[in-house]
């Protein structure tokens, strides 16, 4: 997910208008969305759509999601990213 958002960012600084594909994990547990924004100087704000499967349907057997759709401040994304990136180099 970091990197899915460390890409957003760098598409996003290029075209404002820029929305990333959906990014799934394979177990299916969650979805986000990355939509358009704006980047000024290290500032600026995106939309984010978060869904998170809570299970399944019991007659169309089909998976059921609930979500938020939230903006997502450009330094909140960077330290986020970071912090993950630490986490990984010292495993």
């Amino acid at each position: 997910m970091a990197k899915y958002l460390k890409d957003h960012l760098a598409q996003l600084s290029i075209d404002d208008n820029f929305e990333s594909p959906v990014f799934m994990p394979f177990e299916c547990g969650f979805q986000l969305q990355a939509f358009n924004g704006s980047i000024e100087d290290g500032e600026g704000a995106f939309s984010v759509q978060f869904l998170l499967n809570i299970g399944k349907d019991p007659i169309n057997r089909t998976d059921i999601y609930v979500g938020a759709w939230a903006n997502m401040n450009i330094k909140n994304a960077q330290v986020f990213i970071q912090s993950v990136e630490e986490l990984l180099s010292g495993l």
